[in-house]
């Protein structure tokens, strides 16, 4: 159990990590920096063949991970990133956490509840996504290999501008 808050970039960065478990912790008011995208809780590798494994992000409140404009703004999760090293990670499970107000609601790119480029498989039940910037949840990209049960989400309406 944590709080982590008002940092200038992610809240969280687990890269080349295997077996992680987040629970009952609360990331807010991170990526703050406006020149970069950053995220409450951000999960990455660097590709290649190195698949990871073993990833439980459960019961957190994630939330007002703002960013700057366009495609700087914040997300609450995100997995992998974009460019030519799109990472496996599998065995991921994302449930019972509330994630909302992230992103910059004056943009239109970023700014999702949930967002990530990567191959390999995710569960994400029961989970509580709403008044995001953009999308609450966006995964994928050309050409990924994705299993992705997604049950018992509650999606609510997008952030509206100021």
């Amino acid at each position: 159990n944590c709080v982590v808050h008002d940092k200038r970039d992610d809240g969280l960065l687990a890269f080349d990590t295997q077996g992680l478990t987040v629970s009952e912790s609360e990331f807010y008011n991170n990526s703050i920096d406006p020149q970069d995208t950053y995220a409450g809780i951000h999960i990455d590798g660097s590709g290649g063949g190195n698949d990871l494994t073993g990833f439980v992000i459960s019961n957190c409140r994630i939330h007002d991970n703002t960013g700057g404009l366009d495609w700087n703004s914040g997300n609450g999760i995100m997995l992998g990133h974009t460019g030519v090293s799109i990472p496996v990670l599998k065995s991921l499970t994302i449930s019972g956490s509330e994630i909302y107000r992230t992103g910059n609601p004056v943009q239109n790119q970023a700014g999702r509840g949930i967002s990530g480029t990567l191959q390999g498989d995710a569960t994400i039940p029961g989970n509580d996504i709403h008044h995001n910037a953009s999308e609450g949840l966006y995964l994928g990209d050309y050409g990924m290999q994705l299993d992705i049960p997604i049950c018992n989400q509650n999606f609510t309406k997008r952030a509206t501008k100021n």
